[in-house]
């Protein structure tokens, strides 16, 4: 359930940026280092990205390690995936079985022609569902830029959940969340603002096998 709220919370302060369609990020391309941590119900999971972004955060590619730590088994399971934003199409695979899916980006359909004043309205309408409050904490630094805090709180049926966010230029540097003792960390570690990104890390490798999922 807090994940849920945690995307749902970031998916309500991206809704006028998606909808702006020209410009998702403040900048045109960077190279960026983060690690999540996910801790709950005995299990621990670590996720560390290096992610590449380009033309303004309509094409980007992350390239993901997970290790889930299940305190109660004492096991550590590890697998890598990688996931390609490109315009139209979101793709994600597998480098070790060589497997993986696309699919139509359904959000960018939906909001790309979308009026600043109808985003607005859905996302106070998202906002009054969830009974979310929010409270701008000014400003800290996180990997070496200036970002804007936002604390987010949302309460139902006497179910708390808070989402702390940090932006620069649009794009969430540092968020934090915590619902039902279940936590959520992510940070940026390294960001290196208008990197030259190479091609090829869009590139899907030719022995990959794709499948497109339609809805």
């Amino acid at each position: 359930m807090d994940r849920f709220f945690f995307f749902t919370f970031l998916f309500l302060f991206s809704i006028p940026f998606i909808s702006a369609q020209e410009k998702l990020y403040e900048f045109e391309s960077a190279y960026v280092k983060k690690i999540t941590t996910t801790t709950g119900s005995g299990v621990e999971v670590i996720t560390a990205e290096e992610i590449f972004i380009s033309d303004f955060g309509k094409k980007s590619a992350s390239y993901k390690n997970e290790k889930r730590n299940i305190k109660s088994l004492k096991k550590t399971e590890e697998n890598n995936s990688v996931h390609i934003l490109d315009g139209d199409w979101i793709i994600t695979y597998d480098p070790k079985t060589k497997e993986g899916t696309k699919m139509k980006n359904i959000l960018l359909g939906k909001f790309k022609n979308m009026s600043d004043k109808d985003a607005e309205k859905m996302a106070k309408g998202l906002k009054d569902a969830l009974n979310t409050e929010t409270k701008e904490l000014g400003f800290e630094t996180v990997a070496g830029k200036k970002c804007k805090v936002t604390l987010a709180v949302s309460s139902i049926a006497g179910m708390k959940t808070t989402v702390k966010l940090w932006t620069y230029k649009n794009y969430n540097m540092k968020t934090e969340s915590e619902s039902l003792g279940n936590k959520v960390k992510e940070e940026v570690k390294v960001f290196k603002e208008d990197e030259k990104i190479d091609k090829s890390k869009f590139t899907i490798p030719q022995n990959i096998k794709i499948k497109e999922v339609k809805f």
